[in-house]
């Protein structure tokens, strides 16, 4: 009961929220409550964006720039970094069009159908094997973008 009483405070925030952005004539992009696995999009790949960091290794997103632990589906993942080139070594041109990068890509433009959802599987709060890291997925995608929440705008991307 107090998961939906949290939810409930969140929703009448969101809501106090639009109505003061309303007024006062400002843009409110809030995130997501509520994943809705058919409505998933990745929006680096949807913005034809990728991510550079500072030693000049392309990664798709920030998301998968620098190995960390997140919290997600009530537990906890490691995300390891998932490169894509090295700006010291190759132009960002032939980074972009290299086929490992277009594949990655290609299967996420079609996220719900190619790309499985974990929050909706019950194994993903049992230790299951693909929602320990992001190496591989059911689908047997590598990297996994099953728990993805910049996919389901619970959290927003900066572009």
């Amino acid at each position: 009961m107090e998961k939906i009483a949290t939810i409930e405070n969140v929703e009448k925030v969101f809501d106090l929220s639009r109505k003061i952005a309303h007024e006062n004539d400002v843009e409110l992009r809030l995130p997501n409550l509520y994943p809705d696995a058919k409505e998933r999009i990745c929006p680096y790949v949807d913005k034809e964006t990728a991510f550079v960091r500072a030693d000049g290794i392309v990664t798709p997103c920030p998301e998968f720039a620098y190995k960390h632990l997140v919290y997600v589906n009530a537990h906890i993942k490691i995300v390891n970094p998932v490169t894509m080139g090295d700006l010291k070594n190759e132009s960002i041109t032939d980074i972009w069009n290299s086929e490992k990068y277009v594949g990655f890509r290609e299967i996420r433009r079609k996220m719900p159908s190619n790309i499985p959802w974990c929050g909706d599987c019950p194994y993903s709060t049992s230790r299951c094997f693909f929602t320990e890291t992001n190496s591989l997925d059911c689908y047997a995608n590598e990297p996994g973008c099953n728990e993805c929440l910049y996919s389901v705008n619970i959290a927003q991307c900066n572009i």
